[in-house]
């Protein structure tokens, strides 16, 4: 299933209008930070950036998985 399937399925059972906008990978020129965006998980990024949520917590000083809009992540 597509993320925009299930958003569409999530707006049908909350009966609101959702229109996907199209994603970005934000990364630094340097190529070694990332911008966190609205839907991304630390288990996300592990897959898009082909390293363990571990790796990513230890890259980065996380103690926990949280992780807010806008926060910059180490991803080398």
């Amino acid at each position: 299933i597509e993320r925009y399937e299930l958003y569409k399925y999530d707006n049908e059972v909350l009966s609101r209008d959702y229109n996907p906008k199209n994603e970005q990978v934000i990364v630094s020129d340097s190529n070694e930070y990332y911008t966190i965006q609205q839907g991304d998980t630390l288990y996300s990024l592990s897959n898009r950036f082909n390293l363990s949520v571990n790796d990513l917590k230890k890259l980065n000083n996380l103690s926990d998985n949280t992780i807010s809009i806008g926060q910059k992540l180490k991803i080398k």
